[in-house]
C-alpha cells in the first residue's frame, strides 16, 4: 500500500506544470486627489457636534455625492451582538444645497439632531440613504448633572493631514484614554482645491 501511495504522489506531482513567474518592471502610480477627496454614496467625513442639549441631543453631519435624495440616519441604545437592530429609529437628515469644490465633483452635506435622548447612556448610530450605509458608530451623552469630563482639543493642523494628524488623534486618545471629545478649532485645509 505504501508504494502505490508513493507511485501515486510521483504522478500527480510530475504531471503539475512547473510555473516560472516572472514580474516586469512596475512602478508606482500617484492617485488623483481629485478622485482620494471625491464623495460617493457611501458617507464619509462622519462627524458628531451639539445643536442643544449634550445630556438629551446629539447632531451628526456627512457627506455624499450630490445622487444622495433620501439621506437618514439610524439611532439605538448601544448592546452587544445584532439583536439591536429591530431596536433602530430612523430619523429623516437636512441636507445642504449642492457644494462645488475646485475639483471637478460636487458634494452634499447631511445632518440629523438625535433628540429625546436619555443621560449618561451610550447609542449606537449610522448614517445613509436606505441602502448605502456608514459603519457603526458609537456615542454617550453628557450627564443631566454637573460632573467632570475631559477632552482632547486640537488646531490648525491644515498639513498633512492623512500622513500626521492621524498620528496625532492615536496618540492622544493612547495617551489619554479617557477623554469624552475632541473639539477641533479649525483650519483643517490640507489642500485648498480638495
Amino acid at each position: 500500500m505504501k508504494s502505490r501511495t508513493i507511485l501515486l504522489s510521483a504522478l500527480l506531482i510530475g504531471a503539475v506544470p512547473t510555473m516560472n513567474v516572472v514580474l516586469a518592471d512596475l512602478t508606482a502610480t500617484k492617485y488623483p486627489v481629485s478622485k482620494t477627496n471625491k464623495p460617493t454614496a457611501v458617507p464619509d467625513r462622519v462627524m458628531l457636534n451639539w445643536k442643544g442639549n449634550t445630556a438629551t441631543t446629539q447632531a451628526v453631519t456627512w457627506r455624499t455625492d450630490e445622487s444622495v435624495v433620501t439621506p437618514q440616519a439610524q439611532i439605538t441604545v448601544a448592546e452587544d451582538g445584532t439583536v439591536f437592530k429591530a431596536k433602530v429609529m430612523t430619523v429623516n437628515a437636512e441636507s445642504s444645497s449642492f457644494v462645488k469644490s475646485n475639483q471637478p465633483y460636487t458634494s452634499k452635506f447631511h445632518t440629523v439632531n438625535f433628540e429625546n435622548l436619555q443621560p449618561e447612556t451610550t447609542y449606537m448610530y449610522r448614517v445613509g440613504d436606505g441602502l448605502n450605509w456608514s459603519e457603526w458608530f458609537e456615542f454617550t451623552t453628557a450627564s443631566d448633572h454637573s460632573k467632570p469630563f475631559a477632552f482632547v482639543y486640537v488646531g490648525d493642523v491644515q498639513n498633512n493631514l492623512k500622513e500626521h494628524h492621524s498620528r496625532a488623534i492615536r496618540n492622544a486618545f493612547s495617551d489619554f484614554p479617557e477623554a469624552d471629545f475632541i473639539i477641533h478649532t479649525g483650519d483643517l485645509i490640507n489642500q485648498g482645491d480638495a
